[in-house]
């Protein structure tokens, strides 16, 4: 893939200030790949940090006892 249409593609995928950055690498060669690995995990834990709004609950029951609906028809 060309330079150009690469950067294209980049910049048609990117979000208001949140570019895609291009890395130009080559597996076969091993060229740059470890540093786009890097950076790119980089990029991922900077925004996991980012995203600290999840709400996760203390406390999760797996038991599912919901009261089932009468003539459900499933198989259990």
């Amino acid at each position: 893939m060309s330079k150009n249409k690469a950067a294209q593609w980049a910049k048609s995928k990117s979000t208001g200030d949140t570019p895609i950055p291009l890395m130009e690498t080559s597996a076969k060669d091993a060229i740059k790949v470890e540093s786009a690995f890097i950076e790119a995990a980089k990029l991922a834990l900077a925004q996991e940090t980012a995203d600290n709004d999840i709400f996760i609950p203390d406390t999760i029951n797996l038991n599912n006892n919901q009261a089932k609906p009468a003539g459900g028809g499933g198989c259990c």
